[in-house]
């Protein structure tokens, strides 16, 4: 087994246009890392340079203790899976899945005894006479894999292969893969723009923006503790609640519109006296909101619904109140369409939230509503680096 080192990884393409900046990435031994992003944030360009499909403008590329920056493809002892199976119509499934082992040379025997492996850990093996034509799309996907497989790599290196699955088979599929990948224990660099598959199958997961490394943690660690406001708005469905607030001289109050919040001594980090009398970003998610039906002056927010979505087992209800959003570039919104050159946060008008409450409650579009906020789940930014105002781990 090995492991993929990425120390200041950059692409810039030959117009001078800078497509990675200095990436450093680690990817253990048997590790499934997953790089999430936007279109355009430079993920793909990272897999592409590990895979050598792109050329290293600068920095260092190791697989195990070899650097391999100037090493063909053919020679890093990688296997790749692409969102485009391109198998082989006209072969069987045991034809594609060992083809590349023909062209090797391996003998006929050894080929037979791979591709049976494989078909078994993937659940093929009463589809080998088969062809592509003849399968369904999940199935087709596991041949794919199972071309990879039988190469026994040292790295998979997989660029959104599950994208063209439709939207239940993908759910198996995150299931099916993230369980092969852990049964043969192979360093995995996976590729997606969807945050729920990053967040439901890495060990860690690494979120990318404008060609730079934003964060990389093990899922709930960056759901819990975004390191800045690019990563609390993009992680998380429905994304987080994040308005422009304002602190009290005393550091004992927050306002947000024409409302006050009491601050919770012992969950307000320390680091924000320096805030004190500022404005601040001051993000909440939506399973921090929840419904009262008593006032509670400091602890409550009065809202007016908007939108309500009733999924089955829980309400998302949109409300509207006269706190200013913050907008964060490069994280869509249907409120305000991502616009060319936009900075890296703004506000607009609308004070269009999120809550996520349980489907008891009846509730009509216009209702004058009051959420209980978890006040010990508050997070808060600062406006102009954007990054996370929290206490260091003493």
């Amino acid at each position: 087994m090995s492991t993929v080192s990425l120390e200041r990884l950059t692409k810039v393409y030959a117009n001078g246009q800078p497509v990675v900046n200095g990436l450093d990435l680690t990817i253990g031994e048997g590790e499934f890392v997953v790089l999430v992003g936007p279109s355009g944030c430079g993920k793909t360009t990272t897999l592409r340079m590990v895979a050598g499909l792109e050329e290293i403008s600068d920095g260092i590329l190791k697989i195990g203790e070899k650097v391999v920056n100037n090493i063909s493809t053919r020679d890093r002892d990688i296997a790749m899976v692409f969102q485009n199976y391109a198998l082989y119509p006209h072969m069987t499934v045991a034809d594609n899945i060992g083809f590349a082992l023909k062209l090797r040379k391996v003998p006929k025997e050894e080929i037979r005894s791979k591709v049976l492996a494989a078909a078994g850990i993937l659940g093929l093996t009463d589809q080998l006479d088969r062809k592509p034509g003849q399968l369904s799309g999940g199935q087709r996907q596991r041949v794919a894999m199972g071309r990879a497989i039988v190469r026994d790599p040292a790295v998979f290196l997989m660029d959104e292969p599950l994208s063209n699955l439709d939207a239940n088979l993908r759910v198996k599929m995150r299931a099916e893969v993230s369980r092969v990948q852990r049964q043969l224990g192979v360093a995995t660099l996976y590729v997606t723009h969807d945050q729920i598959e990053a967040m439901t199958m890495g060990d860690r997961v690494a979120v990318m923006h404008s060609g730079d490394l934003q964060q990389c943690d093990h899922p709930q660690q960056l759901y819990k503790c975004p390191a800045n406001l690019f990563v609390a708005s993009f992680i998380g469905s429905p994304s987080m609640n994040i308005f422009e607030g304002s602190l009290s001289t005393d550091g004992t109050e927050l306002v947000l519109g024409s409302q006050k919040l009491s601050l919770d001594p012992i969950h307000t980090p320390r680091s924000l006296a320096p805030y004190r009398g500022r404005k601040i970003a001051v993000g909440f998610r939506p399973e921090g909101l929840s419904m009262t039906q008593v006032s509670e002056p400091g602890c409550t927010l009065k809202a007016d619904v908007e939108i309500i979505e009733a999924l089955g087992s829980e309400i998302l209800v949109y409300f509207n109140f006269d706190a200013t959003r913050v907008r964060v570039a490069g994280v869509a919104s249907e409120e305000e369409p991502e616009s060319e050159g936009s900075q890296t946060t703004s506000t607009w008008a609308s004070g269009l939230g999120v809550a996520r409450i349980p489907p008891t409650f009846q509730l009509t579009q216009g209702d004058r509503i009051e959420l209980s906020l978890d006040r010990s789940k508050l997070h808060f930014f600062d406006l102009d680096t954007t990054l996370a105002i929290r206490d260091l781990p003493s």
